[in-house]
């Protein structure tokens, strides 16, 4: 048994982890083929009225031109490309897996979630890494801390004991207040269900070790999210995007390999978009 089955069997011990919408998962699986047929991903989409809203809606909006003329899902579909619809696919489907949750506000956590991943798929790019790397780290940080919901919504009563407090934990001190809480971390969780999704390991991996990503078992994505982590938590603070980049140690950016002035234009591209 391997390190990834060790930590799957041990985490389903302690819970079920949740089961995303058949379609979302249909899609994710196709859109990985780089055979898949333009038909097949629009007829999976026209099967789920958010999905096929959402990808119009995408496809129509000013950040791919805002042409306003797209109206059939195959259209949006040959616009947006497989690398955009994969993003937005599960950003949307694994959003609805979630409808409410105990301690949790779901709108604030996917609008922090959404941000990290952005920045994380920067971070990788101004790492000159290809764009299906950046992806992945989208991926994993669109869901590093999916684990922590995923016990609050398996584990009620001990959620409300917990966390039901006007404190916004993150990093180490979330991990010590979910091993008091669940005797399980939201990593160890977040890692278990992104291998239950069929999502590549090197994204288990990072969402494992993001808040030690320069341990030999983190992968090459653990250290793109673990940057962005650090830049949202100072925007979602409100801070500009400029002064957000500034403070992060420049010994972490050149360990990490992120080139400081390409990341600064991508990051002040993105927040005027």
């Amino acid at each position: 048994m391997d390190d990834t089955d060790y930590l799957h069997n041990a985490v389903c011990g302690k819970l079920l982890l949740p089961a995303i919408p058949r379609v979302v998962a249909q899609i994710v699986l196709s859109l990985r083929d780089p055979a898949v047929s333009l038909h097949t991903i629009t007829s999976a989409l026209e099967q789920d009225p958010t999905l096929a809203a959402r990808t119009l809606q995408l496809a129509n909006s000013p950040y791919y031109g805002g042409r306003k003329s797209l109206s059939t899902i195959a259209s949006a579909v040959d616009m947006l490309g497989t690398d955009a619809l994969q993003r937005m696919v599960l950003t949307v489907g694994l959003a609805s897996v979630f409808v409410e949750v105990p301690t949790i506000n779901l709108r604030q956590f996917w609008h922090s979630a959404s941000a990290t991943a952005h920045a994380a798929r920067l971070v990788a790019l101004s790492c000159a890494m290809p764009r299906s790397v950046a992806d992945a780290a989208f991926f994993g940080a669109l869901l590093h801390e999916i684990g922590h919901v995923i016990l609050c919504q398996a584990f009620p009563e001990q959620a409300r004991k917990h966390f039901d407090r006007p404190i916004d934990l993150h990093g180490e001190a979330l991990l010590a207040a979910e091993q008091q809480a669940f005797g399980v971390t939201h990593p160890e969780v977040g890692a278990a269900w992104a291998m239950q999704l069929g999502l590549p390991d090197e994204i288990g991996q990072a969402m494992r070790h993001y808040l030690a990503p320069w341990t030999s078992a983190a992968g090459p994505l653990a250290p793109a999210l673990h940057l962005a982590t650090l830049l949202v938590a100072q925007l979602d603070a409100g801070m500009p995007a400029i002064e957000a980049l500034a403070l992060l140690d420049p010994a972490l950016l050149e360990r990490a390999g992120v080139q400081s002035g390409r990341l600064e234009k991508l990051l002040l591209a993105w927040r005027a978009a």
